[in-house]
């Protein structure tokens, strides 16, 4: 038996095991994080459909009890097929049509019964048959799916309300009207038997509603979903089961295959790239139909490189390739289909060791193919088939129009491989600059299909989805796999680098571009300008972001030869003439940089006191005079290297001689730097993973708040309830069987009784507005806020148990007068606005702030009367004696990021929420712009309506240390822009 280390080398030298590490590392923890609302949670639903019972309104105005009533038949007939819903239920005096139309509006309704005999003596006057005809076509081009039966006693009235309806949907040009869906239920007929195919069928279809309209998306991975619903029950486990399955059979086919296709080199790479792309592991723990195609095409890809290398029979070449033509087509639709055909069609056309009779049967199966299912989605008037047109359904709209640009798809692929995606170019250089195999065609093939197809649908098609993950994974494998040192294009890498660069910036200051992708349904809104901003804690952490900027070193280091640069700079330097330009240059910038900055100082310089310490920092620690002086002293050690290397190799240690040499040259070989970046691609995947993801599950889900209200209940029971969400079919697993409160009166009720405890779950944007309210009626009492975690949701309870933190950040906004008195640092002053609100002091932490920095400042505003409208407070921070300002207009308390044109707060404490006598504390950062003119600045406050851009008038304030310029502004102080 071998010793226990030797078969430790063996196994991590063994590839199937880190394929099983990679796999068991996308699994872990994925029923954690909470859904994402709307974007998973609106899928899911999908598939939560496709498992309930289907749903059937019958339109009438009896009452249920009535012995005309169909709803007790058609209850009766289909009690174990169906659930029966009747307009009855929400009429409240409206014609059966009318009242039918919000209910087709907000639920999707396999059938719907038409009571004629009803309608007809509605009110106590006859219709007529056209008068009926016209009501009940109105209803159908928003329900494409929902089979109206007409039922009436007279048989032959119900065949003439459906020849009106037809002439009427023949005269309708602008609108298509499914007349194939309206037919004639006789009385005599047996209802159960009539619906029961059509009731089967609603568990294939994968529909919703969106504005009132049924939509439709292929079905196939709603069905696998709907599959893990009814094994496990709805959870987070069994909605994202699916996904993390074919993200399994994913890496382990990229593995084989690629194996297959070159060599286990590769293919354990390729693994490694793959695990490590966000749009891999992002996709792998979230409920999406991204990844079946994605599986399907890349299968389908090998299968034909099989059938266009390798001798086969020609049944077996069409069976596969129609079977994977019908799989794209369930779960992609006709653009899964364009692209199957592509790839049916060009790997046989460019491979060079193609077999021509198996290239003209595989071409001929894909345009032949591509036809009929065209023909199959077009042709036939059938709901069924509108599930796989090249339009994809959206929920909200999707992308917003200025997005649909190809740039969205670089993006998409930039960030979705980040970092690998700096190597790209690279990889692409080197592909295409080498003879081409047919494997290499194969996988060449496959990313153009999916990135060119992606630029061509997202416009008129709304596809967001790049569906050639496995090809990029295998395209960066064989860039280090096949590469030599003398091939490298250092222009190439230099522009890969830039690229990297660019992504990186972005990341920074926001998570979103790592995310994008994943929520195109609705996009997030812009800041200011909507009511779903991304949320601002939630950033890109900063691990990920030293780790993945490692990686992009290490690209530089490899793809542009960085080390036999420096290895070379040496002698080059030996040369005086070299030397003596190099030395010259470095020094002409070191003096221009301190002449530049010295006439940005020239005002600071003015003050006898302070120049001596500025000028200091001028020549010492400018902000570029540092990393010149470096370069000066590398160009002097350079020069001579030779004495250099001489001294430290006298002082150090003998196996520290060389060392930084051997290091350094690892990361310029394939072998090394391949390595590295697969280690650090695989920390950085699993940070954001771990840490990102959950941090967005807070703000996108309200499983937290759930959790929050089951550990408070421990401690002293009460209601959940719900509060301003939407009425219609709701999406959300968390909510949807919640009561709703209706009216913010009955929703402050339920907060102020002491009998009972009431817990409520409500829109955080609205909060201000119901505190106000509650406010009003309590004495000036606040709310008490038990989870506030989530930038969308937060847990309102009307009293608080033993131990449970306030988390009300309006509350925490507003002090007393004592405990402002009491306050230390606060610069004390009295500015009047229209009798209503008094500036009585302010803090500002730094009198003097660099450029491209911010700066706090904390205002204390005291209500003195009811304002009768939100104010915006404007803060101009102007140069002395120029016309350049500093903006600082903000809402107080606003919960997303804004702008300069920003007119409307998202869930600010508006000024007509304050009550008269609260100190209100508005803690705000002044941004100071990079190019900002140095020198003292005036800060100028006052408030305006963004509507009418009126000011309130400033009616007193206090001579002694304010200024008033007559424009409705104080000037409370200055500060100074180094």
């Amino acid at each position: 038996m071998k010793p226990l280390r030797t078969r430790i080398e063996d196994l991590f030298r063994n590839p199937f095991f880190w394929v099983a590490v990679l796999g068991l590392l996308s699994i872990l923890g994925f029923w954690g994080p909470g859904l994402w609302d709307p974007w998973e949670m609106n899928r899911a639903m999908v598939a939560r459909r496709m498992t309930e019972s289907p749903l059937v309104l019958v339109i009438e105005s009896e009452e249920k009890s009535s012995q005309s009533s169909l709803f007790q038949k058609a209850q009766v007939a289909l009690a174990d097929k169906a659930t029966v819903v009747s307009t009855v239920e929400k009429a409240h005096g409206q014609y059966p049509l009318d009242a039918a139309r919000p209910m087709l509006g907000d639920f999707v309704f396999q059938a719907a019964i038409v009571n004629l005999d009803s309608l007809r003596s509605y009110g106590g006057r006859a219709r007529t048959a056209e008068e009926i005809g016209k009501g009940i076509i109105s209803l159908m081009p928003q329900n494409l799916s929902t089979l109206f039966l007409l039922h009436s006693q007279e048989k032959g009235f119900s065949e003439e309300v459906v020849r009106v309806v037809q002439n009427l949907a023949q005269k309708d040009e602008e609108e298509h009207v499914p007349t194939s869906n309206l037919e004639v239920l006789d009385p005599s007929e047996d209802l159960h038997s009539r619906l029961g195919f059509w009731l089967f069928l609603d568990n294939f279809f994968a529909q919703f509603k969106s504005s009132s309209v049924t939509r439709f998306m292929p079905p196939l991975d709603p069905f696998l979903v709907s599959l893990s619903f009814k094994a496990f029950g709805y959870s987070e486990f069994s909605a994202r089961l699916v996904a993390v399955l074919l993200a399994l059979a994913l890496l382990v086919s990229t593995f084989l295959i690629t194996r297959r296709l070159f060599d286990e080199k590769v293919a354990l790479l390729s693994v490694f790239v793959l695990f490590s792309s966000p749009l891999f592991f992002l996709q792998g723990r979230f409920v999406s139909n991204a990844l079946l195609p994605t599986l399907l095409l890349f299968l389908h890809a090998y299968f034909v490189y099989l059938s266009t290398t390798y001798e086969r029979p020609v049944w077996r070449i069409v069976i596969e390739t129609t079977l994977f033509g019908l799989l794209c087509y369930l779960s992609y639709g006709m653009f899964g289909v364009a692209i199957w055909a592509s790839l049916a069609i060009a790997i046989p056309l460019f491979s060079p060791n193609a077999v021509r009779k198996q290239a003209m049967v595989l071409a001929g199966t894909g345009v032949l193919g591509l036809c009929f299912f065209a023909l199959l989605t077009f042709v036939p008037q059938s709901a069924f088939f509108r599930q796989f047109r090249f339009t994809m359904a959206t929920f909200a709209g999707g992308l917003r129009s200025e997005a649909k640009t190809f740039d969205f798809a670089l993006k998409e692929v930039g960030f979705g491989f980040f970092p690998w995606s700096a190597l790209l170019p690279v990889a692409l250089a080197h592909i295409l600059s080498s003879r081409l195999s047919s494997a290499h065609m194969t996988v060449a093939i496959l990313f153009a299909s999916s990135l060119l197809g992606l630029m061509v649908a997202i416009t008129p098609f709304n596809h967001t989805l790049f569906l050639g993950a496995p090809a990029v994974a295998i395209l960066v494998a064989l860039f280090f796999s096949q590469s030599e040192e003398e091939t490298s294009n250092r222009l190439v890498a230099l522009f890969g680098f830039g690229w990297f660069i660019v992504m990186w910036k972005d990341l920074v200051p926001s998570a979103e571009p790592i995310v994008s992708f994943l929520t195109t349904d609705p996009m997030f809104s812009i800041p200011g300008k909507g009511d779903m901003p991304f949320p601002e804690s939630a950033k890109f952490p900063i691990s990920a972001l030293f780790l993945s900027l490692l990686a992009g070193l290490l690209v530089l280091v490899f793809g542009a030869r960085l080390v036999s640069v420096a290895r070379k700079a040496p002698t080059f330097f030996k040369n005086p003439r070299h030397f003596k330009i190099a030395l010259f240059a470095v020094i002409a910038v070191i003096v221009v940089d301190i002449a530049t900055f010295i006439g940005l100082k020239w005002y600071a310089l003015q003050g006898p006191e302070s120049s001596v310490p500025i000028l200091l920092r001028i020549f010492l620690t400018g902000p570029d005079i540092a990393f010149l002086y470096l370069c000066l002293l590398l160009v002097v050690a350079l020069r001579y290297y030779d004495k250099v290397s001489a001294f430290t190799g006298r002082i150090m240690p003998r196996p520290v001689k060389g060392f930084g040499s051997t290091f350094f040259g690892f990361f310029e070989q394939a072998k090394g730097v391949s390595t590295s970046l697969c280690v650090l691609g695989t920390l950085s995947a699993l940070v954001v993973t771990f840490d990102l993801f959950p941090t967005l599950s807070y703000h996108l889900s309200q499983k937290h708040i759930i959790k929050t209200y089951e550990a408070s209940k421990q401690k002293a029971d009460g209601t959940l309830m719900k509060f301003g969400f939407k009425g219609q079919d709701n999406s959300n697993f968390y909510t949807t069987a919640l009561p709703e409160i209706q009216s913010q009166n009955e929703l402050v009720a339920k907060l102020m009784e002491k009998t009972t405890r009431t817990f409520v779950i409500v829109p955080k944007n609205q909060f201000s507005e119901i505190n106000a309210q509650f406010r009003q009626r309590a004495q000036g009492r606040h709310i008490n806020v038990l989870d506030d975690r989530s930038s969308r949701f937060i847990l309102l309870a009307s009293w608080l148990a033993q131990g449970e933190e306030d988390r009300n950040w309006i509350r925490q906004a507003i002090i007393s007068q004592s405990d402002f008195d009491s306050l230390q640092d606060v610069n004390k002053t009295y500015v009047n606005f229209d009798d209503k609100i008094e500036l009585i002091g302010y803090q500002l932490e730094k009198k003097a702030v660099s450029r491209g920095s911010k700066v706090p400042i904390t205002m204390f505003f005291r209500c003195k009367a009811k304002v009768p409208t939100s104010y915006r407070v404007f803060m101009h921070i102007d140069r002395v004696g120029s016309s350049a300002r500093i903006h600082g207009e903000h809402f107080v308390l606003n919960l997303a990021r804004e702008t300069e044109e920003t007119k409307t707060c998202t869930g600010c404490f508006a000024t007509n929420h304050w009550m008269p006598g609260d100190i209100v504390v508005d803690r705000y950062d002044i941004e100071v712009p990079i190019g900002a003119p140095s020198g003292p600045h005036n800060i100028w406050v006052g408030f305006y309506n963004t509507g009418s851009e009126q000011r309130l008038q400033v009616k007193d304030f206090d001579k002694s240390k304010v200024a008033h310029d007559g424009q409705n502004r104080a000037n409370i102080g200055t500060l100074v822009v180094e």
